[in-house]
């Protein structure tokens, strides 16, 4: 189960997300940016900093937290790196 903080700041996330739609024709008026898709991520720690928890369990984790909240996504530092690796065309991501 993801920490408070985790649920705190996706909480955090859920507000700004509550204010973009709230505000969407404003923005859209001064910036020209249509706000009604958006999305946040939270990104947290490393699983290397929770040695006594398989890194398998706090992916699994955190897919399932996921599926619990809309348009909000909470990743690690580590599946950033390997994502953007990925992207880049690195096998392993790193």
């Amino acid at each position: 189960m993801p920490t408070a903080e985790v649920h705190d700041a996706v909480g955090q996330a859920v507000n700004y997300l509550v204010g973009l739609d709230e505000n969407r024709q404003q923005i859209f008026e001064e910036f020209g940016i249509e706000a009604r898709r958006a999305s946040a991520i939270v990104l947290i720690g490393h699983p290397a900093v929770q040695p006594s928890v398989p890194e398998r369990e706090i992916n699994e984790t955190l897919r399932t937290f996921n599926t619990h909240v809309n348009r909000v996504e909470v990743i690690t530092y580590k599946e950033l790196i390997d994502n953007a690796g990925r992207s880049l065309g690195e096998p392993s991501g790193t």
